[in-house]
């Protein structure tokens, strides 16, 4: 049962596939959290089945982000199944973003199956179902929480989007430079190339790996 600080919500209010209401969040981590289920006060979410094309950027980024944090260990890089647990957030909701960094120093407290706090970058893969629930319900839950970078991947749009929260805690608009790669204060010597992202055949794990080591210095 909902306690009266916790802003109720309504199925028609969720996107995506409500499979189970009236769910505490303890039976939510036990029994939905292991399958790229989300939670909302009480409301479980199916997330939709993964496309080729959206495994093909969570590996492609996540192999590039690995080989970084192998060679500069600053912090880690978590995929899912693994949640982000939110709970100062109105309504409250546990995600499963796509991937996040958890850079060392942060206060948030990190367990083996989960995470509560801000994520210092967290990245969605935008499918057509996620849309409006990427850019815009888990834009403000993040922005609230206070993760320092949400970047967003849409390969229908080919459009790639950085936001940094701000002084005052408000996501602002981060653009790659002319060349199209990205780069960020958070993850200092990495060039994020994102042509490759939108490559029918994206690059395979060692030619990943010799970029990063090559952008890095560490080719020898």
């Amino acid at each position: 049962m909902l306690d009266a600080l916790h802003t109720p919500v309504t199925i028609t209010s969720l996107t995506g596939e409500v499979i189970a209401t009236g769910v505490t969040e303890a039976d939510y981590l036990e029994q939905y959290a292991e399958n790229y289920c989300e939670w909302v006060e009480g409301a479980v979410i199916k997330m939709s089945p993964a496309t080729r094309k959206h495994n093909q950027h969570i590996n492609y980024l996540g192999t590039l982000l690995e080989t970084y944090l192998a060679l500069r260990p600053i912090g880690e890089v978590v995929f899912p199944p693994f949640v982000l647990r939110m709970p100062t957030i109105r309504p409250r909701a546990n995600r499963e973003p796509d991937l996040m960094l958890i850079l060392h120093g942060n206060a948030g407290e990190l367990t083996e199956t989960t995470f509560t706090g801000a994520p210092d970058i967290v990245i969605e893969i935008v499918s057509e179902e996620s849309s409006e629930r990427d850019r815009g319900t888990k834009f403000n839950e993040y922005e609230k929480i206070g993760a320092r970078e949400y970047w967003l991947f849409d390969s229908r749009r080919r459009e790639a989007l950085f936001y940094h929260l701000n002084d005052v805690g408000v996501f602002v608009r981060r653009d790659a430079d002319a060349t199209g790669i990205y780069t960020t204060p958070l993850l200092p010597d990495l060039h994020l190339h994102i042509a490759p992202l939108w490559q029918d055949t994206p690059p395979n794990p060692i030619e990943i790996v010799a970029t990063v080591k090559a952008m890095l210095g560490d080719d020898e």
